[in-house]
């Protein structure tokens, strides 16, 4: 479901959505826990040498692993971390498993827990103490290195996701929910279907098993509380989006954890925004999926009645995010709401962004159109041309619109100029052949937040 796109060079390929694959979890079996120890081990010293941003040796080693080798280490690295907390625990459970649906506009907030109890986990005594050792390593219960042990860990599998060819499907077993179905689209079509082993969901479950103690209180905060959790949820996102990788789940958890920040909400409406287009639900419609998988993805009218609510909702958090507000508009007239849309178009005053200054003006220039003011949009359309002059979009819309003689012979002028130039690449020339990517720029500064805010956070 993504069309061949560049956007400063960087080719983005097919588009693809990812759906969630129905997975019951299974206790372990013997033979899967007998290097489950080894593999423990193995992932810590991984995440210790892992260079940010690289494709390195430590990550390499932790690709080779199939689903069935990444279920166990979740299992194990709970049971870690859990050490760490309460050092004289005995008794262990497989962690829960946040069932996924369908995410509808007036569900937002809504919880997705489940208070389904899972099978326990058994370790030999020398597993056990294997694992007390790596514990004690980690510190005290009030240390909070086994949080840096989950942030560094969260960023070696976003790195994997972003950086690695795709693991290895090899599981013997159900996954538990650790594998994603992907279709692969171009232009409305569905062009393939592959599985694969989903880091970013390895990333999201160690994350939530952050949990900082407050002494004074004595409750526990979780990833809700946790400034890396959210850039790390950011920056995911934002590449995913940049490739037109359109995965609801990492929005949905998001979401439930810091369901009043500005930018999660933004990031999210644009997602949403995006899955409501025609060649998205054009392929939606038509795409073959296999029995077991569910389709996180709504009709037009869903998608866009959700972008609407977290765009407003990013603008309350944030009165005066301009970008927010340009996508909100964008959304309000496509939903018929013209006269709305002018309305918020015309409180975005200066962006100090050519391209969101272009969006302003276009969609401007669109929603004054529908509403039967053409001089005035006619005038919106002439700022876009200065802004990109070998912008087709707004050339197109001019010659359309016609006007006084003079009118029409510029706007005519402007087409012939622009049909004369056939080297221009049309994605430099136009930003509005890349809006639905263009939110993913924001990609560059969020990694390197996240990469500064772990970088000397060495568990150990």
């Amino acid at each position: 479901m993504r069309s061949t796109h560049r956007r400063g060079g960087l080719a983005a390929g097919l588009s693809v959505l990812a759906v969630y694959v129905a997975a019951a979890q299974q206790p372990p079996t013997a033979q899967a826990k007998l290097a489950r120890i080894e593999r423990v081990e193995a992932w810590v010293a991984a995440v210790n040498r892992h260079e940010l941003g690289e494709l390195d040796e430590p990550a390499l080693t932790v690709n080779e692993w199939g689903l069935e080798e990444l279920r166990f280490l979740w299992y194990d690295v709970t049971s870690l971390t859990s050490l760490v907390r309460e050092p004289d625990v005995l008794i262990f459970f497989a962690p829960q498993e946040r069932p996924v649906g369908v995410q509808q506009p007036n569900a937002v907030q809504q919880s997705v827990a489940s208070s389904r109890r899972y099978p326990q986990l058994t370790y030999t005594a020398k597993e056990l103490g294997r694992l007390r050792v790596m514990a004690e390593k980690l510190g005290g219960r009030t240390d909070g290195r086994e949080n840096a042990l989950l942030r560094r860990g969260a960023v070696l599998h976003a790195d994997l996701a972003m950086l690695a060819p795709p693991s290895p499907v090899r599981s013997s077993g159900r996954s538990a929910g650790l594998d994603r179905y992907i279709i692969r689209m171009d232009d409305g079509r569905q062009v393939g279907a592959e599985t694969g082993v989903s880091h970013f969901e390895m990333g999201r479950r160690l994350l939530d098993r952050i949990g900082t103690r407050d002494l004074a209180t004595g409750k526990v905060v979780g990833p809700e509380g946790d400034d890396v959790a959210r850039v790390w949820y950011l920056a995911v996102e934002t590449f995913m989006q940049l490739r037109g990788d359109l995965d609801p789940r990492n929005c949905q958890r998001a979401l439930e954890l810091f369901p009043k920040d500005a930018e999660t909400l933004f990031f999210c409406g644009a997602l949403h925004e995006v899955m409501s287009g025609d060649r998205r639900q054009a392929a939606l419609r038509s795409a073959n999926i296999p029995r077991g998988v569910t389709m996180l993805a709504g009709s037009r009218a869903d998608e866009l009645s959700m972008a609407e609510r977290l765009f407003r909702r990013a603008l309350e958090a944030k009165p005066d995010y301009d970008e927010a507000r340009i996508r909100y508009a964008r959304v309000l007239g496509r939903r018929g709401r013209h006269a709305e849309a002018v309305a918020e178009l015309q409180k975005v005053t200066s962006t100090n962004e050519p391209l969101l200054e272009y969006y302003t003006a276009l969609f401007l220039a669109g929603e004054l159109e529908a509403v039967g003011k053409e001089d005035q949009a006619r005038e919106a359309y002439w700022r876009a041309v200065k802004l990109f002059p070998l912008a087709q979009s707004p050339r197109i819309a001019l010659s359309r619109l016609g006007g006084t003689p003079a009118d029409r012979q510029a706007a005519r002028s402007a087409v012939l100029a622009l049909a004369s130039d056939l080297n221009v690449d049309e994605d430099r020339a136009d930003p509005w052949w890349t809006y639905e990517y263009d939110q993913g720029r924001h990609r560059v500064p969020l990694l390197a937040r996240l990469y500064d805010a772990v970088r000397d956070e060495r568990p150990r």
